[in-house]
């Protein structure tokens, strides 16, 4: 027992040994370059990296969450210059989504008790005037359109950042933005199942809002001033007024796969390459190692030879026969 637990020991010694040198010495992929940053110009919502959601107080039990799945926004704006920025957003208020509600409760919420769909199909929030509190804290203050009432409301937001656009994978600058707020739905006549004074029995009154939004806008400039080509919903590059499209058009290929397929084969060129520096690198020590272990008199012929045999072939060279072990 206490052999073979030597043995497998040794074994796994030298699977490690061999592991560890290759894991170490790969260096990390190379860093992205810089991007330059966005540019002023009209940027439209990004509804594939857009949430809208709301919270309020069911019962006093729980803090129920629920959001709008359909809506847009048009935003005017110049990261040197955010207190010029200007925002209009659009929501179909027939999207109010409840995962899992009884159908009875998304009656009443869509009815007239409530957002009265029917009768306000759209939400509307307009910014006024946009005050920068921080380095990239801002409020938006504007009025938000609402079941027929119109009331200002303050949006507490922070710029995350953007970029002017990223070379064959992202062709227009990109925006983002944090925000949050809050309303009272009986400030917009819904009042329908409002808790008691002094109780929690009812769905409150204060709606907290949470907003997550990206916005796509001005084409990338390439290299010579010229403007990338524009992508379609068909994943393929469409022309521009005196563009040559050859040279991002690959034939018969949906050019987002295109792109991955690139970036794969980049990737696997970089690890051979590094592979190949490690294993120059470390050949002599993996040889070493593999003739330690041949020469080990812990180990038996078959795992002696099994285990140097394995280091031999990442060192590329012959081992003795298992009848003929280094000293």
């Amino acid at each position: 027992m206490e052999n073979n637990a030597i043995r497998i020991s040794a074994t796994l010694t030298a699977i490690c040994t061999a592991m560890l040198l290759g894991v170490g010495a790969v260096s990390a992929p190379a860093a992205m370059p810089p991007l330059a940053a966005p540019p002023a110009g009209q940027y439209q919502l990004d509804k594939s990296h857009a949430s809208l959601q709301l919270r309020v107080s069911h019962l006093g039990f729980s803090t129920y969450t629920t959001r709008f799945s359909r809506f847009d926004a048009e935003l005017t704006f110049d990261p040197a210059k955010p207190t010029a920025a200007q925002l209009v957003t659009t929501i179909d208020s027939a999207s109010l989504e409840m995962d899992a509600a009884p159908a009875f409760c998304l009656d009443i919420v869509r009815g007239p008790q409530f957002l009265d769909t029917a009768k306000f199909p759209k939400i509307v929030f307009r910014s006024e005037r946009v005050r920068m509190t921080g380095k990239k804290s801002l409020e938006i203050l504007g009025t938000l359109d609402l079941h027929g009432v119109t009331r200002p409301l303050v949006l507490t937001a922070t710029y995350n950042g953007g970029y002017a656009g990223m070379p064959n994978m992202d062709p227009h600058a990109r925006v983002g933005f944090s925000a949050h707020g809050s309303l009272k739905r009986s400030d917009f006549a819904m009042t329908y199942g409002l808790p008691a004074p002094g109780t929690t029995m009812g769905v409150g009154d204060l709606i907290d809002i949470s907003i997550e939004a990206e916005f796509t806008g001005p084409a990338l400039a390439a290299a010579g001033g010229a403007t990338q080509p524009q992508q379609g919903d068909d994943g393929r590059f469409h022309r521009l007024p005196g563009e040559d499209l050859a040279r991002h058009q690959p034939p018969q290929r949906p050019q987002t796969q295109w792109l991955v397929d690139q970036e794969v084969q980049h990737m696997v060129d970089t690890a051979h390459k590094q592979v190949s520096e490690l294993l120059t690198e470390h050949r002599a020590q993996l040889e070493s190692l593999a003739r330690a272990l041949l020469a080990a008199e812990t180990l038996d012929t078959a795992d002696a030879y099994a285990a140097a045999k394995m280091l031999a072939e990442v060192a590329e060279f012959e081992p003795a026969t298992a009848q003929g072990r280094v000293a």
